[in-house]
């Protein structure tokens, strides 16, 4: 199967993205005007060449996958892959992952849905939840203190994403558990 690539949608000739979910920048060549320093220093017109290089995607909390495109704009690898090759994502949907692997970033695996057909798809996949003596347990540790990698930790003992966990606490998951 051969990799397709396509521009980002507002980075065109600056940053592709493949049917793979692989996120790249391209070679480009950027020209600079002549100016004048505030010393009266003269400056001439140049130019300078960027080589393009595959962008190493950083993990979320949720596990969604994420890339530096330009300065200080992260965005979400799965929908810089739908924008490209679907187009932008329709009013009151969202990006559903069809294994219910948010890493998976493949065309394939992607579509747009609703967050009911989001929530559903979590029910599909078997997701596992927290008991609430696990929610209660979690907001006591936080008001305590968690310390560093405590978090991943017990999301790995019990089966969910280390962003559950940060929701959880946080209070925008299992809301009603006191």
């Amino acid at each position: 199967m051969i990799e397709e690539w396509r521009d980002v949608p507002g980075y065109e000739g600056q940053y592709q993205v493949s049917d793979m979910g692989r996120v790249r920048s391209v070679d480009r060549v950027k020209t600079f005007p002549a100016y004048t320093t505030s010393g009266g220093i003269a400056r001439a017109a140049s130019v300078r060449r960027f080589k393009g290089k595959m962008l190493r995607p950083g993990p979320q909390p949720s596990g969604h996958l994420s890339v530096a495109i330009g300065k200080g704009n992260s965005r979400q690898v799965h929908q810089l892959v739908m924008e490209a090759f679907v187009g932008a994502c329709p009013p009151e949907h969202e990006v559903l992952h069809g294994d219910g692997n948010p890493a998976n970033n493949a065309l394939t695996n992607l579509r747009y849905g609703t967050r009911k057909e989001n929530n559903e798809d979590v029910a599909r996949h078997e997701r596992r939840r927290l008991t609430c003596a696990q929610v209660r347990y979690l907001r006591q540790r936080a008001k305590e203190g968690f310390y560093y990698g405590e978090r991943h930790q017990l999301a790995q003992a019990w089966g969910v994403n280390s962003g559950t966990i940060y929701h959880t606490v946080k209070g925008n998951q299992y809301a009603a558990v006191r």
